[in-house]
């Protein structure tokens, strides 16, 4: 099959021009909602180059919008710099880059736990906030995982409650509440969710864009935050970067004593060995893995505060 072609009944049709027909579909919605039109989530990844590049084949209005981490790889917080000018002189577009009111080693002791693969507080605070009322443009992929693709439509609507995020492929008693919070929420469209990563370097080679040096790395594909719990390379991103290994270190310390404080069953000693025994549960999974999840699940509940 040809990159950037898929086949369907109806006979081969171009993702390029399917996503561009789609940017300029919905484009009168998105300058309904905002003058400034669409709010294109760019974290500096390929999938986020592509789909901001689409938009300028489109000819559709819109604005790029970074939630920087504090823990991004210094790699891709320098990529992110340049390409914000990079963005100004070739296009006139914006690239704004938000910082977080809390940083991850605030938010650790107050959630009372690391994140883990299950729990990722982490993004929906750091990564995910952003574009309320507007309409969205992600490089969601169904590529990237099979959760994705069993979850992830091309046009999505997000409404916000206290606990909860709505999608629209969720059952009927949610769409319920989320059509009754939809001035709140915000559109989503995935430009390139059926596109394989095969297609995201093709589009980028052929339009010579300039992506992030960090991909050139041999065996990085993702570029995610360093202590990452979806890294396949967690405890390698930790040895190569000694100050936010022990910052981390620090994070947890505080949990420790917060947890004390709030009178948690487990994780109450701040001393050294205790703080080395979370890290290294954290890390490299020791320490009956399964068995400490379970405990942390049944704390999901009560973890933190709300951030509002």
């Amino acid at each position: 099959m040809e990159l950037l072609v898929e086949e369907n009944l109806l006979g081969k049709i171009d993702k390029v021009q399917n996503a561009i027909k789609l940017l300029k579909a919905y484009e009168p919605i998105a300058l309904k909602n905002n003058p400034n039109g669409y709010y294109v989530s760019w974290s500096g990844g390929k999938d986020s180059l592509v789909i901001s590049y689409l938009c300028v084949l489109a000819g559709v209005k819109f604005e790029l919008h970074n939630n920087h981490t504090g823990i991004d790889k210094p790699a891709l917080t320098y990529y992110v710099r340049n390409m914000k000018r990079w963005w100004k002189e070739k296009f006139d577009i914006d690239l704004y880059i938000h910082y977080p009111k809390e940083t991850f080693f605030e938010l650790m002791p107050r959630k009372l736990m690391p994140p883990t693969r299950r729990t990722r507080y982490c993004c929906e605070v750091l990564k995910e906030h952003g574009g309320e009322g507007r309409i969205v443009i992600t490089g969601v992929r169904w590529a990237e995982s099979s959760k994705r693709k069993n979850n992830r439509q091309t046009l999505e609507a997000k409404a916000y409650t206290k606990n909860k995020v709505m999608l629209m492929n969720d059952n009927a008693e949610m769409r319920k509440q989320f059509e009754s919070c939809v001035k709140k929420g915000k559109h989503i469209i995935n430009p390139i969710v059926t596109w394989e990563d095969e297609d995201v370097w093709e589009f980028i080679h052929k339009y010579k864009l300039p992506y992030c040096s960090e991909y050139d790395i041999p065996g990085v594909d993702r570029l995610g935050c360093i202590g990452c719990p979806l890294s396949s390379n967690m405890a390698k991103e930790m040895e190569e970067n000694p100050k936010y290994r022990d910052n981390y270190k620090r994070a947890i310390k505080r949990m420790i004593q917060r947890r004390a404080e709030k009178g948690k069953d487990f994780w109450t000693t701040p001393d050294d060995e205790t703080v080395e025994e979370i890290y290294n549960w954290w890390v490299y999974g020791t320490i009956k893995t399964k068995q400490l999840e379970g405990q942390l699940e049944m704390e999901i509940d009560e973890i933190g505060e709300d951030l509002e």
